[in-house]
């Protein structure tokens, strides 16, 4: 009887707990260690790479890395609940072939919705299917990317590609700066921004976080753990819906085969930015980090001339390096005096 006074009591009060389960404030290693790299690539890059560090190349790499960030941090969402999504680039290039036709017919803004509605539908199928039937999400988000790959190839009617409308802004924002920074990137802060409070300043993102780190203790303090890991995918798609409008921005077109190996990369991104695919922890930063670090590593590869095979053994080896490292500092911790996990 009394510890089911003591249970009724800890779901009670589950809301004034929440508080004090807010993400660490101080920076781990592992958190550093992908701003170190960063750094120590960018110095190397700039001193062999000819032209890297102008003003125009960091303008490029930023803009190229635009479309990778907004799908990466959509992705930290999911990752931060011990999960992860492999059809974020498929769902991208789906919302981009709906955007161009909804654009030929409604214009920009109505363009705009149905892309992120296209990628929140399918990220809240996957959500179901992890959150409430219990399939792995790898298995989930697998068979989903395959399917609308399937759905892209249809909806653009075997046409190489679905062009914007000459009346589109939108293509036009590739070819703008916004105060010295790309116009394309400037679209994005929004959605970082958005990202940064739901993930530091809600409810929501604290049950994140205490999905990833101990679901069951989130289940007992009260945490509506099926509700929230199917949400985390559902943002997760409708980040990936936005990305899908500024890869059409860019390209001024829609291509079913656009996006390939893209959602490997929002992976990478997030896990050499620090972020651990344990789930509990994660901050904005770090995707952007993850994201810069891969994008300033392509651009000066080709700067120099390397095969494009050299880029892909380079970010494959720095992924197992990072994934190994976070295993390694797991286990680690695991082994610290008082540890509960």
């Amino acid at each position: 009887m009394d510890n089911q006074k003591t249970l009724s009591g800890v779901v009670m009060n589950r809301h004034a707990n929440l508080p004090a389960l807010r993400m660490p404030a101080t920076l781990s290693v592992r958190e550093l260690s992908g701003v170190s790299a960063l750094v120590v690539l960018w110095v190397v890059l700039a001193a062999t790479a000819p032209g890297f560090a102008s003003f125009v190349n960091t303008g490029n790499v930023l803009s190229q890395s635009t479309f990778l960030l907004v799908l990466s941090v959509g992705q930290m969402l999911v990752i931060v609940t011990r999960g992860f999504d492999i059809s974020v680039g498929p769902v991208a290039v789906l919302a981009s072939i709906a955007a161009a036709q909804t654009a030929l017919r409604l214009g920009d803004t109505a363009a705009i919705g149905v892309a992120i509605v296209v990628g929140l539908g399918f990220g809240a199928i996957n959500g179901y299917l992890v959150a409430y039937r219990r399939i792995e999400p790898v298995i989930v988000t697998l068979g989903t990317a395959l399917v609308v790959r399937g759905v892209a190839t249809a909806a653009s009617g075997g046409a190489d590609a679905v062009l914007l409308p000459t009346s589109s802004h939108l293509h036009a924002l590739a070819y703008q700066t916004w105060f010295g920074v790309p116009a394309l990137t400037v679209c994005a802060l929004p959605l970082l921004l958005f990202a940064w409070w739901l993930a530091m300043r809600t409810p929501l993102g604290r049950w994140f976080c205490m999905i990833g780190s101990n679901t069951n203790a989130a289940g007992l303090v009260g945490v509506p753990v099926r509700r929230a890991g199917m949400a985390a995918y559902a943002l997760c798609g409708a980040f990936a819906g936005a990305a899908g409008v500024l890869l059409l921005a860019r390209s001024g077109s829609a291509v079913a085969v656009d996006g390939n190996g893209m959602e490997m990369q929002s992976i990478a991104a997030c896990v050499i930015g620090g972020i651990s695919l344990m789930g509990g922890r994660a901050r904005v930063w770090q995707a952007v980090v993850g994201v810069l670090f891969i994008q300033a590593l392509l651009n000066g590869l080709n700067l120099i001339g390397a095969s494009p095979f050299m880029s892909e053994l380079m970010l494959g080896l720095i992924i197992v390096v990072c994934g190994g490292m976070d295993f390694l500092l797991q286990q680690l911790r695991r082994l610290q005096p008082g540890s509960t996990s």
